[in-house]
């Protein structure tokens, strides 16, 4: 292999012909400090005016002036630079955001390059390799730059997208977020962070190397090149780790990952549970057991195993577990919260907390304090500010939202804060102490004692200084555990605040080297929030597309859900699992898996078809292989943005076995109105999917569109609760004007029972407020249990404007102004709005769990369009009482009476009918257990193509009782031959 070693330095021109360091003050406000290196360097004459660096496929010249003039692929000559805008090369970017250029370039003696700031007090020293396959360019060292998160340093290239860069250290970032479309340009946003460890070890400075992407199978020939010849980091392996073990160990690695299905447990009912399941999870042929962290881990520390519940020896049962899995063929993985030293913890926090925990500075007591003070006086070091937490990436001292500073160290006690005031003085003033934080003991603490400020994540959660003993202590721990049990996921949750030092990811990348290269056996990262990948690299090479060929987005997990009812949400469907499965099949991924629910109720033997669904997995899990790619292109041509937990569709696929072959149907699931309906989705929250569907009650009708050819159409229908305006148990929601508080510029006035809202848009855009609505609050406590309906007489302006009124923090009833008059409105729950297009849908429900115990109410506008004055009134607003019904032979009218179809049975509140053709309807409880077939009684029951008209009735007339529906219709299947 040819290798050239280069040094490519910046430095100022004016030092070239003078030998006088530059001033701080020319560069900084007094008191800021620089990293320092030596000034003095000969320079030679760059011949040909440019610096020329190449390899087997790019030659690339960087002009005196420091730009990039051209890289030519060199097989065919082709320029690759985008001659319509400048490449910057490299250049700084300050606090606006805004490039810094460089400004001349120059050779130096040992045959390396300078480059050169215009004011000639910046420098940065390179070293260049030009190795076959690629170009790489190593930072060592920095001169001139303020030792601050004021700057960051870059490499900029406008061109072919071809280019590609590969980052060669934890310091260096790509632009983007996928480690297979990395992107110009590079960054280097910590340069203000030290030049060593705690053992005096040299932190790298960042490096990227350069090459052109000639397609998969070239491009990760380079990768493999990269990896082996530029060091960078690898799992324990006892072969060298040359070419030749790069793709022994991707062989073995993607041999491993090659079928990604998992069952997720959670919520542990008994030690014998999961042998209950263990037949169900063999059948399924799901490869990996991922236990969420509540089932496995002691809260106390952060790697500890819980003893007693699911594993009554600990640590030694959990290594079983893994033992007994893995002969059955599967791996075990663990959701490990990252990087948390909980505020008990008997190891790291005791009665003596670590002087290594992670502080944003320190300082003295200005007065000695007894264990009962709370109120202490600190004298801040020279120069140290009070964080702040914001939710955008701001320079030190910002810290991310996540992470709170209200913490102080003084001796062996933490003491926690709530006001610091003064702190643009000499003395700071910490109020409303709270002492003896956590486990620590509250003491007398005598003047000039030593105080350091500590950060938590979350507010309670300390965390390690990054590259201190205590960093390395906890990625040794966890490594242990990992080689222990040979887990193959490494599945961080609690990432949210990966940064605590004014770059963000730089410490989550760090841990995630340094566990990597303690694993000894093939491993799988993943995390729930975005932050850039560094180690794991077979997650940047092609090939690990066999694993995951699409990432379904967050954590990418699409696994069915048993999710049992609950008073915030019905139980899961059939259908949601069908097309989940569905959507792995369509993109060619290998993720067929079950996940017990998360944050609703998921009681697997309650739930009556958990073994259709187990079923369901596994008949997707073996069609998937024998699927065509245009079979599975039609499939996915009917999946929409946006990927969040997979993507959005009106459409589901339903896969059956009939006639001894396998058909896949598409579904028009639910049919819909000509506007206001929504598709199957989610947000990308951890709670599941929107379900479609239509709330109306018995007698309404719907015009619905059936897309297909003429069929009977099938249905879904849950009997709600009955409602009634004139209830005496009904709750006032709204009585007393003067208790409202209104922080919005809507104007709202008094009526009786109720209120008027005056607003006037006068903006040419729509005011949406999808995140933060205007909204005026009352304080109410109320239990609305029993009462989950709100109803309301609304008197409209017809403006388009959305009214929302809130219950608590989480449940919504939303109106559309698209009337004038009054006009009474019902919604029969909280839950209602996901299925309305106007408020709801997958693009914005978090479907969070509700327990309908609010201590508040809220008022105001969520939508208003451009150039709109909205002028509406709102009284007897009232939570309506529920009552249980029994409705008696419900019938599907269809067109006004030209077709119809008749159950023989009685529903309860709660219960199901469901249809999907044949001679009976199926009666289930509120979790899908079976409670009866009901036979059907057809009359002239079908639909054209086209848009159709629906009735719901029964005998018994129940107009006041709310149902959900989803009537739908299936055209030509996918029809896959059995072997």
């Amino acid at each position: 292999m040819k290798k050239t070693f280069l040094s490519l330095m910046l430095i100022s021109s004016s030092l070239l012909a003078k030998d006088v360091a530059p001033s701080v003050n020319e560069l900084i406000a007094s008191g800021d400090s620089v990293l320092t290196a030596n000034d003095h360097y000969r320079t030679y004459e760059i011949k040909g005016g440019a610096a020329e660096f190449s390899c087997n496929h790019l030659r690339l010249r960087i002009a005196a002036n420091t730009r990039l003039v051209s890289i030519k692929h060199l097989p065919d000559g082709k320029e690759l630079l985008n001659t319509n805008f400048p490449s910057l090369g490299f250049y700084l970017i300050g606090r606006n955001a805004k490039p810094i250029a460089f400004a001349s370039l120059h050779k130096l003696e040992d045959n390396s390059y300078m480059v050169v700031s215009k004011r000639g007090s910046q420098k940065v020293i390179f070293s260049v390799i030009e190795s076959e396959e690629y170009i790489a360019f190593r930072i060592k060292s920095l001169v001139g730059i303020p030792k601050s998160s004021n700057y960051t340093l870059a490499f900029g290239i406008n061109g072919d997208h071809r280019l590609r860069p590969m980052p060669l250290d934890y310091m260096t970032f790509f632009s983007g977020m996928d480690p297979l479309n990395r992107k110009f340009p590079v960054t280097w946003p910590a340069l203000w962070m030290g030049s060593e460890n705690y053992l005096g070890e040299p932190l790298p400075r960042g490096g990227f190397a350069l090459y052109y992407d000639e397609g998969d199978e070239a491009e990760d020939e380079i990768f493999i090149n990269i990896w082996a010849n530029e060091k960078l980091p690898h799992p324990k392996v006892e072969y060298d780790w040359d070419i030749a073990g790069v793709k022994r160990w991707m062989k073995d690695w993607t041999n491993t990952f090659s079928d990604r299905s998992s069952f997720w447990y959670s919520h542990v009912k008994g030690s014998d549970e999961f042998e209950r399941l263990l037949p169900h999870i063999d059948k399924m042929g799901v490869r990996e057991v991922h236990l969420y962290h509540w089932t496995w881990h002691d809260s106390a520390h952060h790697c500890r195993v819980k003893k007693g519940g699911f594993f009554t020896n600990g640590r030694e049962d959990l290594v079983k577990f893994a033992q007994t899995l893995n002969k059955r063929d599967k791996s075990l993985s663990l959701h490990y919260n990252w990087c948390e030293i909980n505020q008990n913890d008997p190891v790291f926090i005791g009665t003596s907390p670590r002087k290594d925990l992670a502080d944003w500075g320190s300082g003295t007591l200005a007065k000695s304090i007894d264990a009962d003070e709370q109120t202490i006086y600190f004298i801040p070091e020279k120069g140290l500010e009070l964080p702040s937490r914001e939710w955008h990436d701001q320079p030190a001292p910002a810290l991310n939202h996540w992470v709170h500073y209200n913490f102080i160290h003084v001796n062996d006690e933490i003491i926690k804060f709530e006001q610091a005031l003064n702190t643009e003085g000499k003395v700071w003033v910490l109020r409303n102490c709270t002492r003896g934080f956590g486990s620590t003991n509250p003491a007398d603490h005598t003047k000039g004692s030593s105080a350091k400020g500590l950060l938590a994540n979350y507010g309670s959660q300390f965390i390690p200084k990054t590259h201190s003993p205590l960093f390395y202590e906890m990625i040794n721990e966890q490594a242990d555990l990992w080689n222990e049990t040979q887990m193959t996921n490494m599945n961080y949750d609690g990432a949210n605040p990966h940064y605590w030092s004014g770059a963000k990811g730089i410490q989550i990348r760090l841990w995630l080297q340094e566990a990597y290269k303690r694993f000894d056996h093939p491993t799988y990262y993943d995390t729930g929030h975005g932050c850039q990948l560094w180690g794991h690299f077979e997650h940047y090479i092609n090939t690990f597309k066999k694993a995951e060929p699409v990432r379904m987005g967050f954590r990418g997990d699409m696994g069915v859900r048993p999710r049992t009812a609950s008073i915030s949400r019905a139980a899961a469907t059939v259908d949601e699992a069908h097309l989940r499965m569905a959507q792995v099949a369509s993109v060619k991924h290998s993720d067929f898996s079950m996940h017990l629910p998360l944050h609703y109720p998921g009681d697997w033997e309650k739930y009556g078809r958990f073994q259709d669904l187990v079923d369901l997995v596994r008949d997707w899990k073996d069609i998937s292989p024998k699927l065509s790619n245009s079979q599975r292109k039609r499939i996915r041509s009917t999946m929409e943005p946006p990927l969040n937990r997979g993507f959005t569709s009106k459409m589901v696929w339903c896969l059956k076995k009939e006639d001894g072959k396998t058909k896949i149907y598409p579904q028009k699931n639910p049919l819909t109105r000509r506007k206001g309906d929504v598709k199957w989705g989610c947000q990308g929250g951890e709670v599941g999917w929107v379900t479609p569907q239509q709330y109306i009650k018995f007698g309404d009708s719907l015009e619905l569109e059936n897309p297909f050819q003429k069929q009977a159409p099938q249905f879904t229908l849950r009997v709600m609760s009955k409602v009634d305006p004139k209830d005496h148990e009904n709750i006032s929601l709204f009585d007393h004007f003067e208790e409202i508080t209104n922080p919005t510029e809507m104007k709202l006035s008094q009526v009786e029972n109720g209120l008027t809202i005056d607003f006037n848009n006068r903006n040419k855009s729509t005011f949406n407020g999808k995140g933060h609505p205007m909204l005026a609050t009352w304080k109410k406590t109320l239990n609305l249990r029993q009462h989950r309906g709100i109803g309301m007489t609304v008197k409209g302006d017809n403006s388009g404007a959305i009214l929302l009124i809130r219950s608590g923090t989480k449940r919504d009833y939303a109106i559309k102004i698209d009337f004038k008059g009054e006009k009474y409105i019902e919604i029969p729950n909280g839950e209602a709005y996901w299925a309305g297009s106007d408020w709801g849908g997958p693009h914005r429900c978090g479907v969070a769990a509700d327990n309908y115990m609010p201590k508040q109410m809220q008022i105001g506008l969520a939508h208003v369009p451009a150039n709109t004055n909205v002028n509406i009134t709102v009284h007897n607003i009232k939570a309506l009482k529920e009552h249980l019904e029994i409705v008696h032979n419900p019938r599907i009218v269809l067109n006004g009476g030209k077709g119809s179809l008749t159950v023989k049975g009685s529903i309860k509140s709660g219960q199901y009918l469901d249809y999907r053709g044949g001679k009976t309807a199926q009666q289930y409880d509120k979790n899908w257990n079976l409670i009866t077939n009901l036979p059907v009684k057809k009359d002239s029951y079908l639909i054209e193509r086209g848009y159709q008209k629906f009735q719901v009735t029964a005998d018994n007339t129940p107009d006041k009782v709310w149902l959900s529906t989803r009537f739908l219709t299936e055209g030509k299947p996918i029809i896959v031959e059995h072997d």
